[in-house]
């Protein structure tokens, strides 16, 4: 029977949601979501791929053979849409993107496409056996997704990803279809079905002795090139796609042995595209428990003696055969003694329900006959209790809660990276011998030279280095403290807006760097946001969107590099207060897009949940929140009708709002810093008016105090302490942006002109790192700028900085360290 690709009709929407996706491969593969947040990419993934075929609808209607398992809580939308699936069948289909396409000049069909697996069958599938359902569950969808991570990830290591690779996963998508009792082709109860969204592959049509639609190798495929290649790289690594892992046969469970791989009566379940290039489908693949590959992949030698010994009768009997597999599994050589143990272990598994229920077959004894699992393909797949494993079963089971973590997978990334890195070196130094007897090590022991490789490489590399070597890492690591001291972290700006949108990307600059260094973008764009830096992790909490007040929350991990999706706030807030006291998160205040609000609620990264606190005694927008002896205040601000003098502190061991004595001005505070144990508020605007006033609270005194004048007046503008002194730069003044800056040193009671910015900078963002100011972005009166600068105390000058990747004003800038 040949095959070939069809049109197929009648596919109806479904109300999805993403349960996971990988932003950053999609804005590459896909040139029109860059620039896109990430829900915006959600919305579209939706549009584009949550779809179920005709013939699964009419198996989910009244009278349909699934109706009766299935939960769809109108799931099913009304609508239609063509897409291209095998003539053969199967579970996952092809959906052009916009429904749009072109042929180009030599006649070839050109377009974007979405390959999405568990979209249903078709309407004229055979469905005699129940076990076809056509959907796809989410622990099934993990494994897959997982295990393309570990094959790429091997490709990469072996230097083969230029001329070969996998199909990318690029989302899991919850259709909200979910088996109200036992799903037939999986044996677990309560199961979500999810939609696994793929490129769009290409497929060798032939007999179904040869290639077919599933795109399953012919050993004659493996033999050869590509194929072949595969098979090396996964027997090296201890990973099997086999009904019978032969490695295990060779006496060792990862070896790339010639004669290993010739042996291909283990029969493989490997998938490939037409070209036979890129692999694809690895539900089947598991790892032996004596693989290279980090612990959390790899089955236990438990679980790989109960497969042998409930596997079929030529499996047992060929590892039988074999002397030095026998004794590993069943403890004896001698074949009658190591069969013997073999029954007998079969025997106490079958006393086992949950291994009943996944038999093939039972005797009238309650025996499980030696064959295939009645789910998978063998029990070797069947019985992987590694903590891959395990992750997905788990994921699977929490994801009704609404709890979807995918820790474990980022933290065996980060392993391959390490990992990756060794051959890389290796290969190097393969390349370029060098003759010496000298090694990195001997020469890192060197306190001094060990301080020159982390002043050089910064800290964030010497931790890298630390993981990669211990040998290596150990002497660079003693230097840590004074490496921090002298490269003490990043200053990260992120958000704001460039005078068309507002950005969801972040960039940060090394103290001594020469360029700005983009990271992933956050999920959604935000100006005006809380922020700021707890326990080494950026929070980013709420903002605008330029249409909607935000209560999302996401924080960046500056170890791993990436972005965490948090609970959201329990209300929307732009314009919010935030400060960080005793290791919690405090946002106060700010505006819902209807009114001030008066509601504080305290984020706890221990437990990851938002509790409510007790409310400000004051509704207040655009205030501003310090920590002073334990306690959080709050000061100024906007209540909606006018700018306030009103102050208050929290104390976090009664729980008790207090108000303080009334400032002495009206002010929406642009600046506030506490020094020598006082709080210090500088300009800002009283009643529409731009003012240059300060005062200091003392609380011992519980007194504010009229301080000099600054010697301009400003709003909005860029300020920060260093060394005991109070720094403001630029702003507006009510008729212009300012480039001037100051200095108030409390101890002179006094204010002193510094030299002016190179640029005029409203809202620009500001930290402080390393003992000087950096000053980034902002507005010019024409323009949002690129441009930063850093001011140096010690030598009273503004040194130039490199330009940030984008235009911003009104960011935020937070100061980190490694």
């Amino acid at each position: 029977m040949n095959d070939f690709d069809c049109l197929e009709d009648g596919f109806c929407p479904l109300a999805a949601k993403v349960l996971a996706a990988d932003y950053p491969l999609l804005r590459c593969h896909f040139p029109e979501l860059q620039g896109r947040s990430n829900s915006e990419v959600d919305k579209w993934l939706v549009q584009e791929a949550a779809w179920l075929s005709e013939g699964q609808a009419q198996r989910l209607a009244e009278g349909g053979d699934h109706h009766h398992l299935i939960t769809s809580g109108g799931s099913l939308l009304a609508g239609s849409r063509s897409g291209i699936r095998a003539k053969s069948g199967g579970r996952a289909a092809t959906f052009i993107v916009s429904d749009q396409y072109r042929i180009d000049e030599l006649g070839n069909f050109r377009a974007n496409m979405l390959d999405v697996k568990g979209v249903g069958t078709h309407v004229k599938a055979d469905i005699s056996s129940e076990k076809v359902t056509g959907l796809l569950g989410l622990a099934d969808a993990l494994r897959e997704m997982a295990f393309q991570r570990l094959v790429q990830r091997l490709l990469d290591l072996e230097g083969l990803s230029d001329v070969m690779g996998t199909v990318p996963y690029y989302a899991i998508l919850d259709t909200g279809l979910v088996y109200s009792g036992i799903n037939p082709a999986t044996g677990w109860t309560g199961e979500s079905c999810v939609l696994l969204v793929r490129q769009r592959q290409s497929r060798l049509f032939d007999a179904y002795d040869g290639m077919n639609f599933s795109g399953v190798c012919p050993d004659a495929v493996h033999s050869v090139g590509f194929g072949r290649e595969m098979r090396r790289i996964l027997h090296s690594w201890g990973v099997s796609a086999e009904f019978e892992p032969r490695a295990v046969f060779h006496g060792q469970d990862a070896s790339a042995d010639e004669v290993l791989l010739c042996d291909q009566s283990g029969t493989w379940n490997l998938q490939a595209d037409a070209a036979c290039t890129h692999f694809m489908d690895f539900s089947d693949f598991y790892v032996l428990p004596m693989s290279p590959l980090p612990e959390p992949w790899r089955m236990s030698e438990e679980a790989l003696k109960r497969a042998f010994s409930l596997e079929r009768s030529g499996t047992s009997d060929r590892a039988l055969a074999c002397p030095q597999l026998s004794e590993r599994l069943w403890g004896h050589r001698d074949r009658d003694s190591a069969a013997a143990a073999c029954l007998e272990l079969r025997q106490t598994l079958s006393k086992q329900k949950e291994l009943r229920d996944a038999a093939a077959a039972v005797d009238d004894n309650g025996l499980i006959l030696p064959m295939k699992p009645k789910y998978c393909m063998c029990w070797f797949m069947e019985l992987d209790d590694s903590l891959m494993s395990r992750w997905c079963l788990d994921t699977a089971r929490d994801h009704a809660s609404g709890s979807f973590h995918g820790g474990i997978l980022e933290t065996l990334e980060a392993r391959f990276l390490a990992k990756l890195h060794r051959r890389r070196f290796e290969a190097t130094c393969a390349a370029h011998p060098l003759e010496t007897r000298v090694h990195v090590v001997d020469v890192l022991t060197s306190d001094g030279l060990a301080l020159g490789v982390g002043v050089y490489s910064g800290a964030v590399e010497v931790l890298a280095l630390s993981a990669c070597s211990k040998a290596a890492g150990r002497p660079v690591k003693k230097v840590l403290p004074a490496l921090r001291a002298l490269y003490p972290g990043h200053i990260y700006v992120h958000g704001g807006y460039d005078g068309q949108r507002r950005l969801l990307s972040i960039e940060r600059l090394a103290p001594f760097g020469d360029c700005w260094e983009p990271l992933p973008p956050m999920s959604d764009r935000r100006a005006v946001v809380a922020a700021d830096v707890v326990g080494g992790k950026l929070y980013v909490c709420g903002g605008w969107d330029g249409e909607h007040r935000l209560s999302q929350v996401e924080r960046y991990n500056i170890a791993a590099g990436c972005w965490e999706q948090l609970p959201p706030m329990l209300e929307r807030r732009s314009h919010p207060a935030v400060a960080t006291l005793c290791g919690k998160l405090y946002v106060s205040g700010g505006f819902d897009g209807a009114e001030s609000l008066s509601s504080v609620e305290c984020f706890d990264p221990s437990t990851g949940c938002w509790c409510c606190l007790p409310q400000m005694q004051v509704r207040r927008r655009r205030a501003i929140a310090v920590v002073m002896a334990a306690k959080l205040y709050i000061c100024g601000g906007f209540d909606g009708a006018g700018q306030l003098n009103f102050a208050e502190s929290y104390d976090p061991q009664e729980k008790r709002w207090d108000m303080l004595p009334p400032m002495l001005a009206r002010r929406v505070v642009s600046a506030a810093e506490v020094i020598c144990g006082k709080l210090y508020v500088f300009g800002s605007e009283d009643d529409a008016r731009v003012v240059s006033s300060v005062e200091c609270y003392d609380p011992r005194s519980a007194v504010w105090e009229a301080l000099p004048r600054m010697l301009s007046r400003r709003v909005g503008a860029a300020a920060a302490s260093v060394a005991g002194c109070f720094y403001v730069c630029g702003g507006w003044d009510g008729r212009q942006r300012l480039d001037s800056a100051e200095r108030y040193n409390p101890a002179a009671a006094a204010w002193e002109a510094l030299p002016a910015m190179s640029e005029r900078r409203d809202r620009a963002a500001i930290a402080t790192i390393a003992g000087r100011l950096y000053v980034c972005g902002g507005f010019d009166g024409d323009a949002d700028l690129r441009t930063a600068e850093c001011f140096d105390p010690g030598s009273g000058c503004w040194l130039a900085l490199p330009p940030m990747q984008e235009r911003r004003s009104s960011a935020v800038a937070v100061a980190a360290l490694t």
